[in-house]
């Protein structure tokens, strides 16, 4: 999980090579994403396992970099919300919120992404 920031930093310097933005988001998106991923798995299963006392997050995420572990802390939580609200969902957007975790996270580590007007993103790597 720790070198999913120096794997989007190395996405982020090749880059500056071959400037495609595309690619960039993809290689680096992949790599922060990858730690939510994993986690969301993991957190899913101890909660069900649980019992009602679910596991606390930060105290599995101490040796993990700032960023990721916020996410993380952040899409869990998300999760256990809308777990107890299942069956209650007005529409599928209520799952927007774990996919805008997500592009905190990839923004955090350098790679901005704006919507735009059209559906599109404008992709920016300062």
């Amino acid at each position: 999980m720790n070198d999913a920031r120096s794997k989007a930093l190395e996405a982020i310097r090749s880059y500056r090579i071959h400037g495609n933005v595309e690619r960039v988001l993809q290689e680096a998106g992949a790599a922060l994403l990858e730690p939510l991923r994993m986690a969301s798995y993991l957190f899913g299963h101890l909660d069900g396992i649980a019992e009602g006392q679910l596991p606390d997050i930060a105290s599995q995420l101490e040796d993990t970099d700032p960023a990721i572990a916020t996410a993380i802390t952040e899409l869990v939580w998300q999760m256990r919300v809308l777990w107890d609200r299942r069956g209650q969902w007005e529409s599928y957007d209520e799952l927007m919120a774990m996919g805008r975790t997500g592009f905190k996270l990839i923004s955090a580590c350098g790679v901005h992404a704006t919507p735009q007007p059209n559906g599109t993103a404008y992709i920016n790597v300062p």
